[in-house]
């Protein structure tokens, strides 16, 4: 009598659950718990990859900026010497 008892318990009888629909379960459970990791991640690679993306538009305008300073700098020299008062023996 005790081993059909062993035995309905390692079978799951006793439980009503089937312990191949458990064991499934639990895989998928396991399963889920990973995908829920790889969205975190790629959600944290794409929250850094946003902020690079950020730094860079931010040190892009900076060159712009200095750029047209140099620009706009060297072309009022330029017309302060066209129209500057020549000097010298003409």
């Amino acid at each position: 009598m005790e081993l059909k008892s062993v035995q309905s318990q390692l079978s799951g009888e006793g439980t009503g659950e089937d312990p191949v629909v458990a064991l499934k379960a639990q895989e998928l459970q396991q399963r889920a718990a990973k995908d829920q990791a790889d969205i975190a991640l790629k959600q944290e690679g794409v929250k850094i990859d946003q902020a690079r993306i950020s730094q860079n538009a931010e040190a892009n305008q900076a060159r712009i900026d200095s750029q047209q300073k140099i620009a706009a700098e060297k072309a009022q020299i330029a017309r302060e010497r066209i129209y500057a008062p020549k000097q010298g023996g003409q």
